[in-house]
């Protein structure tokens, strides 16, 4: 029995020497240093402005509103894109229809849908492939809440072409 009371003690001293660990106050951790910002950094971008510098004019094909006509420049960027296509058969492309939120969402579902299938029927027209061509549309309408302008506007309405290997 003694024995069992001298562990006993021995218990009781280290769980008080480890309470008495827990109540000293933990260091305080070291600040974190102070970095100017330097004069490189780029300033603030509204939503807005990302929205119009964010897509890649070339792998984007635009629309007037409520249109589905291809305009001159956008057929010429999209003869690059066949020519790109017919030299690489294993290259796919999907056709991803952007709208912007003006319209309701079914008037909206149709116009991308009338766009993508405009920009399949030129590729096609243009000697691509059936294969080489995907249709896809995005989830919803992708414009930023603060893009009202109607350059801003202008950016959404569009088929975003993405290519792949096949």
């Amino acid at each position: 029995m003694h024995m069992h009371a001298s562990r006993a003690a021995a218990l009781l001293l280290g769980l008080g020497l480890l309470a008495g660990c827990a109540s000293q106050p933990a260091p305080a951790p070291a600040p974190e240093p102070v970095v100017a910002p330097s004069p490189a950094t780029p300033p603030a971008v509204s939503n807005e402005a990302k929205a119009e510098v964010t897509l890649d004019e070339e792998m984007n094909v635009f629309f007037m509103l409520a249109s589905s006509t291809l305009s001159r420049d956008e057929k010429d960027k999209l003869r690059r894109h066949a020519a790109r296509l017919k030299e690489d058969g294993e290259q796919i492309v999907t056709l991803v229809g952007h709208t912007d939120n003006t319209g309701s969402r079914a008037y909206n579902l149709a116009i991308a849908d009338q766009r993508v299938n405009a920009v399949a029927r030129y590729l096609k027209a243009l000697g691509v492939p059936t294969r080489q061509v995907r249709k896809g549309f995005a989830p919803r309408e992708q414009t930023a809440p603060t893009c009202k302008s109607s350059a801003c506007l202008q950016k959404m309405r569009r088929v975003e072409l993405i290519f792949a290997a096949g």
